[in-house]
């Protein structure tokens, strides 16, 4: 039988790891993003073609996309990997749609408030910078930042109900 503590602090690591951080990312960079604009042309690019910016619109479109799509995916992963978290070990694929929160909020938070930071001072929004490069820079970080967060969390429970029941104590492979 698992101790309580151990089963508290795999729910804790869970909520921290699957909603809490990439939350607080996506907030962070909302905060930044507001205490940019008075430094923003009143319509800013916020869509890009392959030859240059193509769309514009308020700053507020963008502000609250990374934390609106982070929250939301976040309380749909914590929110079904909770519950069904047997003892203290989600399954892999929990594992997997928890860490996938911390890597999208990565992605957004860096890829967009660095296309918002691009445009501060500009005159001309339609010479706003390509936010490519800062988006591969966000899924670069949001990739180590998921990673590191996979090892934070409980080790997966290999008997996921779609095998064989394997008993941690016979078994010789190693990370399981």
């Amino acid at each position: 039988m698992t101790q309580p503590s151990t089963t508290a602090s795999a729910r804790t690591r869970i909520l921290l790891i699957g909603g809490g951080v990439p939350v607080l990312m996506a907030a962070l960079a909302a905060v930044l993003m507001i205490s940019w604009i008075p430094q923003l042309p009143a319509e800013i690019a916020i869509h890009w073609n392959g030859s240059g910016a193509d769309g514009f619109g308020s700053v507020w479109s963008l502000v609250f996309v990374p934390l609106g799509i982070t929250a939301v995916f976040c309380a749909v992963s914590v929110g079904s990997a909770l519950p069904t978290v047997e003892e203290e070990r989600p399954t892999f694929k929990q594992k997997f749609v928890l860490v996938t929160g911390m890597w999208l909020s990565a992605l957004l938070s860096v890829g967009i408030a660095s296309s918002v930071a691009g445009q501060r001072g500009l005159t001309d929004v339609v010479a706003a910078p390509d936010p490519g490069p800062a988006l591969l820079i966000g899924a670069v970080v949001g990739l180590i930042l998921a990673a590191i967060a996979w090892f934070v969390l409980p080790p997966a429970d290999p008997n996921d109900g779609y095998g064989p029941v394997i008993d941690d104590e016979d078994t010789d492979r190693p990370g399981s």
